[in-house]
């Protein structure tokens, strides 16, 4: 069977997805407290980075990426922005499961405790639209690496 694009973006965000959500549930039982404190640890800001670039930052990158990369020779620049908001909103989509598994407590430390309906929404705006700075960031950087990686002259081995 032919591997499309779709089924690698799709399989790439499956993984990413379970990869998360196994590290948020391993936070969340608390058999690595160490490793909890750097996630839930502020910096001089006050702003929970860690945790930011292991939600949202990463997984965004990761899936932007290959989706540039895959998407040279088969998809239109259309269809890569199409998939780069995809990628940030199914990014950000991944953010209430954290705070289930990590526990209430330690997600409203991490990413605030919205009072009503608008601030949720608003926060959920927030984080996908961070997740699509980041992830369409590296889908161009994806097509354009793949774009001129092909059209060079680099050649693997020696010439013969």
């Amino acid at each position: 069977m032919k591997r499309t694009g779709w089924l690698l973006i799709i399989g790439l965000m499956l993984t990413v997805a379970g990869i998360e959500i196994a590290f948020h549930w391993l936070l969340g039982r608390g058999e690595f407290p160490r490793l909890l404190g750097i996630y839930l640890s502020r910096g001089s800001g006050g702003k929970a980075f860690n945790a930011g670039v292991v939600d949202n930052q990463a997984p965004a990158a990761l899936l932007g990426w290959v989706s540039g990369w895959i998407g040279y020779s088969r998809w239109s620049c259309h269809t890569l922005i199409g998939i780069a908001i995809g990628i940030a909103v199914f990014v950000a989509a991944l953010v209430p499961a954290y705070g289930i598994l990590i526990g209430p407590e330690h997600f409203s430390y991490v990413w605030g405790a919205p009072k009503n309906f608008g601030e949720r929404i608003f926060f959920h705006i927030y984080d996908v639209f961070t997740a699509l700075v980041t992830g369409g960031a590296f889908t161009y950087g994806g097509y354009v690496f793949r774009r001129d990686w092909k059209h060079s002259n680099f050649e693997l081995g020696p010439k013969i």
